[in-house]
């Protein structure tokens, strides 16, 4: 092979290398629920590192549910909180 047909084929995988990477973002992105859903059945929930919640991203509980912190840790909400029945000790 010469070097002008070796250049040619390395152009075309970067391009298809590209073209994966931006598909793959956007599954990523767009595909999974970034949503969180925290149920009755799993309280307690006993936090035990800061919890962040990202913009975008929605937490919702069930109604009667305990969230325990522990320590000095906190749960920031730069995204949603659907807390119906929120109780934290």
């Amino acid at each position: 092979m010469n070097k002008v047909m070796v250049a040619v084929i390395l152009t075309w995988l970067f391009i298809i290398l590209g073209w994966v990477l931006i598909i793959m973002s956007f599954v990523f992105r767009y595909m999974f629920d970034l949503n969180l859903f925290w149920v009755l059945s799993g309280s307690p929930y006993y936090i035990c590192n800061n919890i962040v919640i990202e913009q975008g991203v929605k937490l919702t509980n069930e109604p009667g549910e305990e969230v325990l912190f522990n320590d000095s840790y906190s749960l920031i909400v730069d995204g949603a909180l659907n807390a119906t029945g929120f109780k934290c000790y």
